[in-house]
């Protein structure tokens, strides 16, 4: 009654919208606290790529507003149902990242509201990593939220495509989605930058690349070779050389670990011989040196020269462009990258503003998320997914090196389904009604118990 009264009374999109909300939100209350995994958590995977078009006030965005509820909805179920999964070693060590980086704040440069929008961030990033880490999940639960980081990064990439072909996000030949101004300064408006855009689109490619090859049946075979293929054209018209390394390292870690290796040699191939066709792509990396990486060589020159003077504690979390200032005098720059840069690299961001105790943390973290899922047993049902999500885990991990993606929601969404997966792997063998798509490869067996669980007849004895 509420939602009709709304739609019929305002006349406006806003009240049409107020009212389908009001209908529709028995239904979410419901499912949030059902399978809070579905909703909100599903609907926040799907928005990632588009986080930064989503702005609904001067605090934040939509995506951030559901990150928020999913959080919620996610510790209510946890705390109603009783269940929760032992703390893990990536947990442990990315909560002492950010307590160490809250310390740096004793002795930092200067405590600004970007330094505190910093710490910020990486709270809320890492309480709903943590919670999320922290819940058993089924094997439907976990299919559902592969297919949600799928289904976000095709819609965003299908979007990204049609806007570049039609001249409405095309700014000096890169896809660069912006909107509310002139198309000539794409910065002053709301936007998804090129290389954010991209690394957000890495995970969804391992994973729909890992489908095309445990496939079976050659419609699956078509199927996900056109949803890999749509998400590398639009990494490759987004123009980022940082991802196209990742790529490279993605493929070259297939053919390492993965047990299709006869697919991947002619997938490489082929790629490599597509690449000498698209001439964007090899005029981006000829420009590299002449640009010095579009300014990012020059920002590590003044980086490094500032981590001399600051290479135990740190310059403070957050302190990264007024350390480069005060440094940024003393450094000789062929290709002058002015005042107040970013240092468009994590580590070196990290080692300039945290220190190497700061530096080192932060890698023992990542390399505790590449071994929480590591498994060399490859007849674990589990296997194909476990490398899916550990090369997309290091093509983020190069792409760090050129952008400061430590704050962004796609790395943290790497690290959660990488958690989800590896609680479900703990839990034990798969269910069969949700068993995963990617458990259909032949001779895949079920992975070994954690925690064996006892009979039936036992259950009903203490019962």
């Amino acid at each position: 009654m509420v939602g009709s009264v709304f739609m019929l009374m305002s006349g406006t999109k806003t009240g049409l919208a107020l009212g389908l909300a009001v209908i529709a939100l028995p239904v979410a209350l419901y499912v949030a606290i059902t399978r809070p995994l579905l909703f909100p958590v599903g609907l926040y995977v799907v928005l990632i790529p588009f986080d930064n078009l989503l702005s609904i006030s001067s605090w934040g965005t939509l995506t951030r507003l559901v990150a928020i509820c999913s959080g919620l909805a996610v510790a209510f179920w946890a705390v109603r149902k009783r269940q929760m999964l032992p703390l893990r070693q990536p947990v442990v060590l990315w909560g002492v990242f950010i307590l160490w980086g809250a310390a740096t704040f004793s002795w930092a440069l200067v405590i600004s509201p970007y330094a505190q929008a910093s710490l910020f961030t990486l709270v809320q990033l890492f309480l709903l990593y943590s919670v999320l880490s922290l819940i058993p999940v089924t094997d439907r639960d976990l299919n559902l939220i592969l297919l949600c980081v799928i289904f976000g990064a095709l819609a965003a990439a299908a979007f990204g495509l049609y806007l570049y072909s039609h001249g409405m996000a095309n700014y000096g030949g890169r896809l660069y989605i912006n909107f509310g101004g002139s198309s000539a300064h794409p910065l002053s408006q709301e936007r998804i930058n090129p290389n954010a855009f991209a690394a957000a689109l890495l995970l969804p490619t391992s994973l729909t690349l890992m489908r095309f090859l445990s496939a079976r049946r050659l419609w699956e075979k078509v199927a996900w070779t056109s949803f890999t293929l749509l998400l590398l054209t639009a990494i490759v018209a987004s123009g980022s050389r940082g991802c196209l390394l990742a790529l490279a390292c993605i493929g070259t870690f297939f053919l390492w670990k993965s047990r299709y290796k006869m697919q991947m040699v002619p997938v490489v191939i082929g790629g490599a011989i597509a690449s000498l066709f698209v001439t964007s792509i090899w005029e981006r990396f000829s420009n590299a040196l002449s640009t010095g990486g579009a300014g990012r060589l020059s920002i590590w020159m003044v980086g490094l020269q500032a981590f001399k003077k600051y290479w135990l504690l740190g310059a403070g979390l957050g302190n990264f462009q007024d350390a480069y200032n005060r440094s940024y005098i003393s450094v000789y720059q062929q290709i002058n990258a002015h005042w107040g840069r970013p240092a468009h690299n994590v580590m070196l961001g990290a080692a300039v503003e945290l220190g190497v105790i700061g530096l080192s943390i932060m890698l023992f973290a990542w390399f505790a998320q590449y071994r929480v899922i590591s498994t060399n047993d490859k007849h674990n049902a589990y296997y194909d997914i476990a490398i899916a999500l550990q090369g997309a885990l290091v093509g983020s991990f190069v792409a760090s090196f050129f952008s400061d993606s430590l704050y962004d929601k796609y790395t943290w969404l790497v690290f959660t389904v990488i958690m989800l997966t590896a609680g479900r792997i703990a839990q034990g063998t798969t269910d069969f009604p949700g068993r995963l798509a990617w458990l259909n490869a032949p001779g895949a067996a079920n992975p070994p118990l954690a925690h064996p669980r006892p009979p039936v007849q036992d259950l009903q004895l203490r019962s």
